[in-house]
């Protein structure tokens, strides 16, 4: 299987976990020419997390793959030994929800509502109009949703709904 995205979350109190690094398709795809049809993509991946968790003092790390319509967590049995343990990594990739889902229950309502209304690619002015609030108030808003997801642009709120809400 190709992947067309991958994304490191890396954490220093192993709840909070914070997007370090982003690789494209095209990226993915240069390191699948170099390694030939079925390059180790997840063990290197976890390589490369257990070095920077090593060296920057993360406590623990999260990949995450997409393959063009949903993502997968990958579950590693032991952060610490990931680089060297092949860890059969397709037959242990799942979908994570609960935390997504424990996050948006503590959503007030009007921040649940903006969460979609993002999520669906609306404009800021016409979220504004179909809300009846003002800019400012759509800020506020905003600032607190994406403060409560661990989110920092509208981009990543839409990406973050697609990955973990969506069916």
């Amino acid at each position: 299987m190709y992947w067309k995205k991958a994304l490191f979350e890396f954490t220093q109190n192993q709840l909070d976990y914070s997007i370090a690094l982003e690789l494209s398709e095209s990226s993915l795809l240069s390191y699948y020419r170099r390694k030939g049809e079925s390059p180790d993509l997840i063990g290197t991946l976890a390589n490369a997390c257990k070095i920077a968790c090593e060296n920057v003092g993360f406590k623990g790390f999260q990949i995450s793959l997409w393959d063009g319509t949903n993502w997968y967590q990958v579950q590693l049995r032991d952060n610490r030994n990931a680089g060297s343990d092949r860890f059969d990594a397709a037959s242990n990739l799942c979908m994570q929800r609960t935390a997504a889902m424990e996050r948006v229950n503590q959503l007030t309502k009007k921040e649940y509502w903006l969460l979609k209304a993002i999520a669906n690619g609306k404009s800021i002015r016409s979220i504004c109009q179909e809300g009846a609030i003002a800019l400012n108030t759509f800020k506020v808003h905003r600032k607190s949703l994406f403060r409560k997801l661990g989110i920092k642009s509208s981009a990543q709120l839409r990406e973050w709904v697609a990955r973990y809400l969506l069916e």
